[in-house]
């Protein structure tokens, strides 16, 4: 009823959707992306699988609990929630279009909202070139080393000027036009950086460029990220050796991948945690590597990278940003002027009348409490399996009741239930790695 055409064949196809092409009762001719059927149900039971898999991880592997697994599979969640809503697709589509209006390096689709809605979204065809088909853009005549470095340019913008960024930049997303103009498709992944998150990359990338390890580790600590048995001193060498070892190598002779490959490295081994909204971050710029030197073997990215990176480490020193900061502060003590006084009438009321008191809340004893239960359990099992050997013992040299093969039966039962609580017990001690 919608179209004049619709082709019941699609042109892209992939786990979650379909897409078809269409011709709208105006005459345009339109990409309709179609959900499939029960795939948020399916998602849904995906997700509690994992969930409960992080919870089990988080409770009996203390070693993982300060990588927050469940946070990362709420995460994980929370974006593939959005990648089965095509209407919250489409909207991500209009920002990433208005973020490079103006800009003829880059073509984004336009979403036609009549025809959309949360399980069908309608836009204008991408008629391209797939960019894995690099023979074919070849033989087309296009520049390749021009379009790895577009390609890198596209994405730093994204991420670094707008914060707002096409998560999911691998082959199968990205085509070519004529003029060497990029056309990504696929919107249902984005990532976006809060105004801490970019003032943690800046902090670090600024450490970084400055060689300054000693920096690095107050800039993780100062955003919470570094647990109380660090060893600091180890950690900083460590971090001056990686910042050292790439120092000294040629651009050429280095890639993203590798740098974030060490840093992870780092972080696994010093129980570093990771901000769950920098996941999608290094995903899409180590994919996007990948797709920049299928392009360009000699595409250097840290190259590419490194204009945004002084943008970056600017910003902190931004008039604009210094007199917005200024304003706010202003504005808060105000606040704190204004609301001052009715706030300690209040807490001197409270203090006459006896209504104010402390609350303590106790902070990882949880754990104690556990460990305590399971070794208190631990040890009523073994005073059990003792008392049944002694028991056992006792009738086997008494003449009482059935016999076996000559044997007191009641000893044998009672030699049995304790090698079954022995097996148990020690099969438990040996599964808690605490032998």
């Amino acid at each position: 009823e919608l179209f004049e055409k619709f082709s019941g064949e699609p042109i892209a196809s992939a786990s979650l959707a379909q897409v078809h092409l269409a011709r709208t009762l105006d005459g345009k001719r339109v990409a309709v992306k179609v959900l499939r059927p029960n795939v948020r149900k399916t998602l849904a039971v995906d997700i509690e699988i994992l969930k409960n898999l992080a919870e089990l991880m988080e409770k009996f592997i203390p070693e993982i609990s300060i990588y927050e697994p469940v946070q990362h599979v709420n995460e994980l969640a929370r974006v593939t929630r959005r990648e089965v809503d095509l209407y919250y697709e489409a909207r991500n589509i209009e920002i990433i279009k208005l973020n490079f209006d103006g800009d003829d390096t880059i073509e984004i689709p336009t979403v036609y909202w009549g025809l959309s809605s949360s399980s069908v979204m309608t836009t204008s065809v991408v008629d391209g070139i797939k960019i894995s088909r690099v023979d074919e853009l070849r033989d087309a005549g296009y520049d390749l080393p021009l379009l790895a470095k577009r390609g890198a340019r596209i994405v730093f913008k994204m991420i670094f000027e707008d914060g707002f960024f096409h998560a999911d930049p691998h082959p199968g997303n990205l085509f070519v036009l004529p003029g060497n103009k990029w056309a990504p498709v696929d919107f249902g992944m984005v990532g976006q950086l809060s105004e801490t998150m970019i003032d943690l990359l800046s902090d670090l990338l600024l450490a970084v460029y400055n060689r300054n390890a000693r920096t690095v580790t107050k800039v993780l600590a100062m955003h919470n990220l570094i647990t109380d048995d660090v060893d600091m001193d180890q950690l900083e060498s460590e971090l001056t050796e990686i910042i050292y070892r790439y120092y000294r190598i040629p651009l050429g002779q280095i890639n993203l991948k590798s740098i974030m490959n060490d840093a992870f490295d780092i972080f696994m081994r010093h129980k570093i945690r990771f901000p769950v909204s920098m996941s999608l971050l290094a995903k899409a710029l180590g994919t996007y590597e990948d797709v920049g030197l299928m392009l360009d073997p000699d595409l250097n990215m840290i190259k590419e990278i490194e204009p945004y990176v002084k943008k970056l480490t600017l910003r902190k020193i931004n008039p604009k940003r210094i007199s917005s900061d200024i304003l706010r502060l202003v504005g808060n003590l105000a606040d704190i002027a204004s609301e001052g006084p009715s706030d300690f009438k209040r807490l001197m009321q409270k203090t006459l009348k006896g209504e104010l008191g402390l609350v303590f809340r106790h902070r990882g004893l949880e754990q104690l409490s556990d460990d305590i239960d399971r070794g208190s359990n631990r040890l009523s099992f073994a005073m059990i399996m003792a008392a049944l050997i002694i028991g056992s013992s006792l009738l086997m040299t008494r003449e009482i009741g059935m016999k076996f093969y000559g044997i007191p039966l009641l000893g044998i039962v009672g030699y049995l239930f304790a090698g079954i609580l022995g097996a148990w017990l020690v099969i438990s001690i040996i599964r808690s790695g605490r032998l």
